[in-house]
């Protein structure tokens, strides 16, 4: 094995084991939750994380961001135990899968690194993330409101006003969380 392969692997195993880490200190905390909102607010911390390293299309990013084991119900839609349950039965689940697979090839490939060392692929990488983040958080007919706005406005100060305008009409609660998405893997 030449030098570079042997880098390249100590360094996916050093990124898996921060992961690991992560997601073992994430999964202690869940201890301390005792209500359904803060249960909310660690579950929202949870997927701005593990948006960094799993592809937001397959299955497991799915449950994990829905709480639930298989696809039976909504997010958050039974008591505050089960709920509670669920998160810790799915996010032992994903530290194993980690432990024993290793970072998800989809986004090593794409050049995401956990550490945050920047590369021209992840400041790409990154770019597509965030608009997926926004277009999941936001919707995409909200999406479609603001490009109409903007379209509309001669000036760039006055599309920035008109777009400012209207995420405040979103709500803080949409815009907190969708700022969270974003920033949060690059804080961690």
């Amino acid at each position: 094995m030449n030098k570079e392969c042997e880098l390249e692997r100590q360094e996916k195993q050093k990124q898996q084991k921060q992961i690991i880490l992560n997601l073992k200190q994430r999964l202690s905390e869940l201890d301390d939750v005792q209500n359904m909102q803060d249960l909310k607010d660690w579950h929202m911390s949870l997927i701005s994380f593990v948006c960094g390293f799993i592809n937001s299309e397959s299955k497991q990013y799915h449950y994990i961001s829905r709480n639930r084991i298989f696809d039976g119900g909504f997010a958050f839609g039974g008591s505050f135990q089960e709920e509670k349950k669920n998160a810790k039965t799915i996010l032992s689940s994903l530290i194993n899968s980690v432990t024993i697979s290793g970072i998800p090839k989809y986004n090593l490939e794409n050049g995401i690194s956990v550490n945050n060392s920047t590369t021209v692929n992840q400041t790409q990488t990154n770019n597509i993330d965030v608009s997926l983040i926004v277009r999941e958080e936001i919707g995409n007919s909200r999406i479609r409101e603001l490009e109409e706005l903007v379209k509309k406005e001669k000036t760039r100060e006055l599309k920035f006003k008109a777009v400012v305008k209207a995420l405040k009409d979103f709500g803080v609660e949409t815009l907190s969380s969708t700022l969270a998405k974003v920033i949060l893997p690059y804080l961690t």
